[in-house]
């Protein structure tokens, strides 16, 4: 039985290091390594760290070495099996991740990196929500599991990004995305207003709803799937300060996902289900990049990047073509899953979906014994099919995969009972 490598980000290597005295990258004057090579967490092309390792049946009486370093006896490196590390050692580990990527690499270790993964999402969403005037976070990710309502949108940016600048108008409002039931808006609303929310104001005309998303909500081009919209407010008792929600209708009374997909960046196309976070375009989220999504071809004197773009530059790279990025500037179009020109779903496994809540069906083996023996779990809900392809589809048509094959300018948005083409 051959040994085998773990790749692991550097940022959570590093720890696994300082607890296991592996010599850190640069610390080459030390006389030998436990592991025998002084530069083993320097990261690989991947820009990952791959740290040896093998199957519990591997360890034995042989597993621990002489360290020549500090003379103490240390796991075998060939032999490193994760069941020996401590899960407090593992804990900090998860906890320093600041990159969702990261994350999403340290829950595909293990079960247990996979646990502690969720429960520190669950913790930055409860916070979040906690100062937002939420004084159930769990009871209302249930609440909008059961009613296929998200939360997505701005908002969720320093949950995964938690070293990101931090934008005012963006800390105070919080964006749901619910389906045009009446049986699920009414119980939202008695929700919202039993936690202390009050109802301000309707926004349903196409005038009303593009004067919305040009003074308060400065979304361009944004409300071709929205119906109307509902804003409550909340005046936080110890601050003082004024939180708003937002409630984007959709036109189909079967979900609320699609607006999501319309926002004008694919920085902003993240949301939560209740029990898991989706990562629309990873592969740009990921590495702090975002799409600008804004109808193409025009000339840009025919609209302005709203204020926020420019709090957001320094951190995140928004661009307004793929190709302008050099890893994509060869992609093919319509099949490359970061190109405006594809045909998304949300069964396509181009999305990265992590577990954020307690709550979720795979903290199953874990909850009887360290959260209460009594929790009920959600039943695994059926989300209608839904489709898309952003509206900056124009930007990208110059490496299609054949000969004079049909480009779509416009942007679609699909589901089970809608078919919407974007103006």
């Amino acid at each position: 039985m051959s040994s085998r490598t773990i790749a692991l980000p550097p940022s959570v290597a590093s720890i696994l290091a300082r607890h296991m005295h592996i010599p850190q990258a640069g610390l080459m004057d030390l006389p030998s390594s436990p592991l025998g090579t002084s530069d083993l967490l320097e990261p690989g092309l991947d820009g990952l760290v791959h740290l040896p390792i093998a199957v519990a049946s591997r360890m034995g009486t042989t597993g621990l070495q002489d360290c020549a370093a500090c003379g103490l006896r240390h796991v075998d490196p060939d032999y490193v099996n994760l069941c020996m590390i401590p899960r407090e050692m593992v804990q900090e580990m998860v906890g320093s991740v600041l990159e969702p990527m990261d994350l999403y690499r340290a829950a595909s270790v293990s079960s247990t990196f996979k646990e502690l993964v969720t429960t520190v999402l669950y913790t930055r969403l409860a916070t979040r929500m906690l100062d937002q005037g939420f004084n159930d976070p769990r009871g209302f990710f249930k609440f909008i599991y059961r009613h296929k309502i998200y939360i997505a949108g701005p908002g969720l940016l320093p949950v995964l990004f938690p070293s990101g600048p931090r934008i005012p108008e963006f800390d105070t409002r919080i964006e749901l995305h619910a389906p045009d039931s009446p049986t699920t808006l009414s119980e939202l609303t008695a929700y919202l207003v039993g936690d202390g929310f009050m109802t301000s104001t309707v926004y349903q005309s196409r005038t009303e709803l593009s004067t919305l998303f040009t003074t308060e909500v400065p979304y361009p081009h944004f409300g071709r799937t929205i119906k109307r919209v509902l804003r409550f407010v909340k005046y936080l008792v110890a601050s003082g300060e004024k939180i708003i929600v937002l409630i984007f209708v959709s036109c189909s009374p079967l979900t609320g996902f699609l607006s999501v997909v319309e926002y004008p960046t694919t920085l902003f196309m993240i949301a939560v289900d209740g029990t898991a976070l989706h990562i629309l375009y990873p592969a740009l989220t990921g590495s702090r990049r975002g799409l600008i999504n804004m109808p193409f071809p025009k000339t840009l004197a025919s609209f302005r990047l709203p204020a926020f773009f420019a709090t957001l530059q320094p951190f995140f790279d928004l661009k307004e073509n793929l190709n302008a990025w050099s890893d994509f500037r060869h992609h093919v179009c319509d099949q490359n899953p970061c190109c405006p020109l594809r045909l998304r779903t949300l069964s396509d496994n181009r999305s990265i979906v992590l577990p954020c809540s307690v709550d979720h069906p795979f903290m199953r083996m874990y909850a009887r014994a360290r959260y209460s023996p009594r929790i009920i779990f959600l039943p695994r809900r059926q989300d209608p099919f839904v489709a898309w392809r952003l509206r900056c589809t124009g930007t990208c048509m110059h490496n299609m995969a054949f000969p004079d094959q049909e480009i779509h300018y416009k942007g679609r948005y699909i589901t089970s009972d809608l078919h919407v083409v974007d103006v």
